[in-house]
């Protein structure tokens, strides 16, 4: 059997052709159909804003029904337990403020609209200003108002640290 030279040509021109259609496939599956691999987003290290507004929270929501104990405790919770700075605090301040929660039989309650960083030291430390709003539940009376929170930054834990006296602001805004 004689295979003449035209047919032999002919084939391998489609076997040329065949090879060059499955390669071009191939690179084209592979360009325009591979999905890219993700890149893996990295876990933003979050700020002290949900600490500084619950920290703000509790120290303005006094409630002579349940009492100065359960106040503190709330407040040492989110300092980090009784052996911290931001429990120290919430000890102090009930000795200066819960004579008066009692006298009047005080029911207060707060709610944060806003809170913006106002300093972050760079060491674990930072102060915000929380905005919100004030209500007496016994009367409903509201009443607008702005404190500054300091929290510190324990491992990967924000905690309470105090709410700064207006002196400490003014002190804090005076030196930017």
């Amino acid at each position: 059997m004689e295979i003449k030279l035209l047919t032999l040509g002919k084939i391998l021109g489609v076997l040329v052709v065949i090879v060059l259609v499955l390669g071009g496939g191939w690179w084209g599956v592979r360009t325009f159909l591979t999905l890219p691999t993700p890149t893996p987003t990295p876990t933003p290290i979050p700020d002290g804003r949900e600490t500084a507004v619950a920290a703000l929270t509790a120290f303005l929501s006094m409630d002579v029904s349940e009492g100065q104990d359960a106040w503190v405790a709330r407040l040492c919770d989110l300092a980090g337990g009784e052996d911290t700075n931001g429990c120290a605090y919430a000890h102090l301040m009930a000795e200066v403020y819960w004579p008066n929660v009692l006298r009047d039989k005080k029911r207060l309650g707060y709610e944060a609209q806003e809170a913006v960083l106002v300093r972050d030291f760079g060491d674990g430390r930072q102060v915000w200003k929380v905005s919100g709003t004030a209500k007496d539940l016994n009367t409903g009376e509201t009443k607008p108002g702005e404190f500054h929170v300091a929290v510190v930054r324990e491992g990967d834990a924000w905690r309470f640290d105090h709410v700064l006296l207006p002196q400490e602001v003014e002190a804090l805004e005076a030196n930017p």
